[in-house]
């Protein structure tokens, strides 16, 4: 139990810095006039290495499988991607509403799935 608490609280900081560079660099792009889903692809790509090695040396220590993280990083980009989309050109709002989804969402599925699967020990 207590393995599994430090593993939600490493887990939180890895993808507190992930995010935090993904919504930086999502919104400076966004800002400087880069459509939301191109520039939400280019944050994607900025923040998965330091998810993923985040949580290789501090959340997990083990090795993981890089093919099932790039796996699940695809589907969380997925996800993402969709309420980006959904956001911005269904609901026709702005894309500051689709922070909650990047902050909350997708996180939540990441851990889940990097636990159970991609860094299973």
């Amino acid at each position: 139990m207590i393995k599994t608490l430090y593993q939600i609280g490493s887990f939180g900081l890895v993808g507190l810095s992930a995010t935090a560079l993904h919504t930086l660099v999502f919104s400076i792009l966004s800002w400087s006039g880069v459509t939301p889903l191109i520039g939400n692809f280019i944050a994607f790509c900025c923040a998965v290495p330091v998810s993923f090695y985040g949580n290789r040396y501090l959340t997990f220590k083990t090795d993981g499988n890089i093919f099932k993280f790039a796996l699940m990083s695809f589907a969380g980009f997925a996800l993402n991607h969709a309420n980006v989309w959904f956001v911005t050109h269904f609901l026709r709002m702005s894309w500051e509403y689709a922070l909650p989804g990047m902050l909350i969402a997708v996180p939540a599925f990441s851990f889940i799935i990097s636990k159970l699967w991609v860094y299973e020990q």
